[in-house]
């Protein structure tokens, strides 16, 4: 996901920071979107998109818009 998004490979360290108790979750949240931002841009779709993956049921398919349509 880092290398599609074009993000340095230390987001992976901040994303295992999840097991932190109490800030790790906020820390993997607001990485996990900004690295889905990236991910929207670098397939040519509005970075928007990647807030989107917040919503419970829509990042299910906002995952597969960006994935698959072109």
């Amino acid at each position: 996901m880092t290398q599609i998004g074009k993000v340095p490979g230390w987001v992976t360290a901040g994303i295992l920071l999840a097991v932190v108790p109490l800030i790790g979750p906020l820390i993997f949240m607001g990485l996990n979107t900004w690295l889905w931002w990236k991910i929207a841009e670098a397939r040519g779709k509005p970075g928007w998109y990647g807030l989107l993956t917040l919503v419970p049921i829509a990042n299910i398919v906002i995952i597969g818009m960006i994935a698959w349509k072109d």
